[in-house]
Order: C-alpha cells, then structure tokens, then sequence
C-alpha cells in the first residue's frame, strides 16, 4: 500500500469525526442561548436585506462554508494570541469577536477616537451607544462573551 493510499485510507476514516467537531459548536450554542442562534440564522449576510429574527435567510452553502472556517478557527486562535502576550490588533463591529483575553479597547466614531482604555471601562451602554448611534445595551454571557442589542 502506497503513502497516498494510507493517507486517503485515514482521511475517509476520520472525515466524519471532523465533521461532527465542526458542526457541535452550532448545536451546542443552539441549546445554550437560542436567541443567538435564531439571530445567527437570520442574518443573510452583510450587504444582504436582513431577514426578522425567527426567520432563515437564503442559504449558500459557500457563504456558510466561508463563516463557519472563520467561527471555528479565528476566534480560538484569536484567545490563544491575546493569552500569549502578543499585542494584537482586532479590528470588528461585533463584541462577540472580541475574546475575554482582550483588554484593552478602542472605541472609533466617524474615524475619529470616542473612548481608548481598559475594556471595562471603555465597553459601557453609554459608549457603546454612542459608538453606533442608538441605544444599545451590553449583554455579558457566563463565559465573558459580549452581545449588543438594541433598546427600544
């Protein structure tokens, strides 16, 4: 038996292990915080007409393909730099993206700088609101992660 054979022999082995690890995350955060997952499912994507929450937007599975490699690979590698000592630089609209492990947060308005400190200082309501020009209150799961959503 030749190495490629072996290798594709262990690829057909464990693809539905790899599987089964990508797609857990979804479940998991399905059961855990429904609303998430009912908002995730309705976003179309950006620069795509939002559909209301409860809703699922079209699929395309390159799109899905697309955000699931960034969900499952950027945002541990992210917590694993931050947890280094590296200084990085994340640039996002979403506090979900932003790891426990960042502390220090700039908040940026019409390209010009609102607020610049430590992340329990700068991530507050009224900021945040002024950040994005609307009401806006800052959820805070058990495991650190932030949520916005709007006030009415």
């Amino acid at each position: 038996m030749s190495a490629h054979q072996r290798r594709h022999g262990f690829q057909v082995l464990t693809q539905p292990i790899w599987i089964v690890l990508n797609v857990l995350p979804f479940i998991f955060i399905a059961f855990m915080d429904w609303e998430k997952f009912d908002l995730w499912r309705a976003f179309a994507g950006l620069g795509q007409p939002e559909g209301a929450a409860g809703t699922i937007s079209p699929f395309d599975i390159a799109k899905f393909g697309a955000a699931s490699a960034v969900i499952l690979a950027l945002m541990t590698q992210i917590g694993e730099i931050a947890r280094a000592g590296t200084t990085l630089v994340l640039v996002t609209h979403h506090l979900e993206e932003l790891v426990p492990d960042i502390g220090h947060v700039v908040l940026l308005r019409a390209g010009r700088v609102l607020a610049d400190g430590p992340r329990d200082t700068v991530l507050t309501d009224a900021l945040l609101s002024q950040t994005f020009d609307a009401p806006v209150r800052i959820r805070r799961d058990a495991n650190g992660t932030l949520a916005l959503t709007m006030v009415d």
